[in-house]
């Protein structure tokens, strides 16, 4: 009898155990859960992931921002108009030259009008110090990918890398924004960005989409002005050299490949 009592204790003992393992293994599942929704919160400091109603004084700073820079697409239309005034023997790179910086001054116009009511950080000042890979990161999570259709998928891989710098958001919006605007009109249905850091902050920009044509014989020339294989006019993949090239002299390469395309970015800020 007393060797069963002991069968019988061990046993209700092991049930015990087992049913605290699993109790245990709920516990941590649940944990997991929290933390993931932890994360998740924390990730929208910098965005805003429903539209919000906007601020007077917001409102006020975004109509600044807008007016400065229609200004300076006046000034350009009315400096271009003077150059033709002067004389008849304009050169085709001089009106590029003028179309580009009014382009690039457009597109600021229309990121403010696209994002206003979901990203606060448009209406600061225009610069920044922060986390460049966070921002990257949360703008295409939080912002980019809901304003487009989903017909691109983008996979961020930032290998939990913080990068502290002062950058322009506007402009980093503008570059992200071109670059995956080419991948579309490439065909691409997948887009991997990564991030490295190495002596600069490097990342790699990948799709799946066309690629470069065989015409292009030197990949570099898709930075060139009216180099162009898909719909449009060349001037995205310009600006994003040009404005990278203003942030201490920052640099974009890119790689052929036998699927899709690769963008290397070395940003030195």
């Amino acid at each position: 009898d007393d060797i069963l009592d002991k069968e019988q204790s061990y046993n209700q003992l092991d049930k015990k155990i087992k049913i605290l393992e699993s109790e245990q293994e709920n516990l941590k599942t649940e944990l997991e859960t929290v933390k993931f929704q932890k994360k998740k919160t924390e990730e929208q400091v910098l965005f805003l992931q429903s539209i919000q109603p906007i601020e007077k004084s917001e409102l006020i700073k975004l109509q600044h921002h807008i007016g400065l820079y229609a200004e300076t697409i006046e000034d350009t239309i009315l400096d271009f108009k003077m150059t033709l005034d002067e004389t008849d023997n304009i050169s085709k790179e001089e009106i590029i030259a003028y179309l580009t910086d009014i382009s690039l001054e457009a597109q600021k116009i229309l990121a403010i009008n696209k994002y206003a009511t979901k990203a606060n950080f448009l209406s600061k000042s225009q610069s920044i110090n922060a986390d460049i890979v966070r921002f990257i990161s949360e703008y295409i999570e939080n912002i980019y990918k809901l304003n487009t259709n989903k017909d691109l998928t983008i996979n961020v891989n930032t290998i939990n890398l913080a990068y502290l710098c002062k950058f322009e958001p506007l402009i980093i919006t503008i570059i992200i924004d071109n670059l995956l605007n080419n991948s579309k009109k490439a065909n691409a249905k997948n887009v991997d960005i990564i991030f490295k850091k190495e002596d600069d902050l490097v990342v790699e920009y990948v799709d799946d989409g066309n690629g470069l044509h065989y015409s292009i014989i030197n990949p570099s020339d898709i930075f060139e002005i009216g180099i162009t294989t898909t719909s449009g006019s060349g001037l995205g993949l310009h600006h994003i050299k040009e404005s990278l090239q203003r942030m201490k002299n920052s640099t974009i390469e890119v790689i052929r490949m036998n699927k899709g395309i690769k963008f290397i970015i070395r940003f030195k800020i």
